[in-house]
């Protein structure tokens, strides 16, 4: 009789637990922002479930301003006016990244295929089968897709993930493939241009180069003299407009960014010593700034790092949100350009990708 009761009443704890934390009892957390993009006024939703953590869930570091929060539900909606431009749910998973639901994952997939980035390729006003990673792994045969995009992040965010936290443990399958789909303006993210700060309040993860040309980490962008100075100027609404960019671009912020993407090398093959990495190089929408492109090529050649070249095609804004995030046809456009540059027969069966591999297609450019 003593068994049936304590069965009874752990059964009866389950049952209140599992309500407690069902999806229509979990709190709804609200944020809400303004902002304005080539004339258009954009007001962005977003409406949170989270469920409890697990308590021996613990995540150190503020690796990036707008990851969700890990186990989440998100429905972000956007609005022009009385528009409503996109209304579409976001899911994480166990690092706050955006979650592959099992029907886009083979059933015994050989490979992993991460792809990083930025808000573009979390898919920012998409749903998750028109985001790039979806999209490529369909191309691979046999690879099971990872949605590395962090919103409103740069390079630095996600080498700061992969030093601190134990990514490599949410990652199932022994070798695979990394790429990082790297727009030109993402350099202003690393090095911490003053509107950047202005926009992401300092929070993301600061990289220098230490005296022996290694980027390290510093902590955020805050413990940084520069910072402050910035802070006061966008403070300052005629300084500001009088000072609209700065530092002002330099070669060395170049060096650095090639740096980050070296370290970010390295501490995929450490985990992953047989897997491929790559920088895609994308000239493709955002108008990069004339040259640098170019300079960071020379860099990524000097230190060894791996990358192609997807060459211009369209800035055409048919392909783009209000918002300038791409749209389904952008993601698929920008799918078959990279498809052209990519090397699939080394991805699907042959280890480490050399950087010699630009040289074949940066006439395609």
């Amino acid at each position: 009789m003593q068994y049936l009761t304590l069965l009874f009443s752990l059964l009866l704890s389950y049952v209140s637990f599992a309500q407690e934390n069902s999806p229509s009892k979990l709190p709804i957390i609200e944020n809400h922002s303004t902002y304005t993009v080539r004339g258009y006024t954009i007001e962005n939703s977003f409406y949170t479930q989270q469920p409890p953590l697990p308590r021996d869930y613990g995540l150190s570091i503020e690796y990036s301003i707008n990851t969700f929060s890990p186990f989440t539900t998100t429905r972000h909606i956007s609005k022009v006016g009385n528009e409503v431009t996109f209304d579409v749910t976001y899911e994480s998973a166990e690092l706050g990244l955006r979650k592959i639901p099992a029907e886009f994952i083979p059933k015994q997939p050989s490979e992993h295929l991460i792809v990083a980035g930025d808000s573009n390729t979390f898919g920012d006003g998409v749903s998750i089968e028109n985001t790039l990673p979806v999209l490529l792994s369909q191309k691979i045969p046999g690879t099971r897709p990872y949605n590395w995009g962090i919103r409103g992040a740069g390079p630095n965010n996600t080498l700061a993930m992969m030093e601190f936290l134990p990514w490599e443990k949410t990652i199932h399958e022994s070798r695979g493939t990394f790429i990082y789909n790297h727009y030109d303006f993402l350099i202003e993210r690393v090095i911490g241009f003053k509107d950047y700060i202005q926009w992401s309040e300092g929070k993301s993860p600061y990289y220098n180069l230490n005296d022996k040309g290694v980027a390290t980490y510093q902590g955020n962008f805050n413990t940084r003299f520069l910072t402050r100075i910035f802070q006061v100027m966008n403070y300052v609404k005629w300084i500001n407009n009088l000072f609209p960019i700065l530092p002002r671009p330099r070669y060395q912020h170049t060096v650095i960014l090639a740096k980050v993407y070296l370290k970010m090398f390295e501490e995929y093959k450490k985990k992953f010593p047989e897997g491929n990495f790559l920088v895609a190089i994308n000239y493709n929408f955002h108008w990069p700034l004339p040259g640098r492109l170019e300079d960071l090529q020379t860099e990524l050649k000097k230190n060894k790092v791996p990358f192609v070249v997807m060459p211009f095609v369209t800035d055409d804004e048919k392909y783009l949100l209000k918002d300038l995030h791409l749209n389904p046809k952008g993601h698929q456009l920008e799918l078959d350009i990279l498809l052209k540059v990519l090397p699939l027969n080394k991805i699907a069966r042959q280890p480490n990708i050399n950087s010699t591999d630009y040289d074949k297609v940066k006439n395609l450019r």
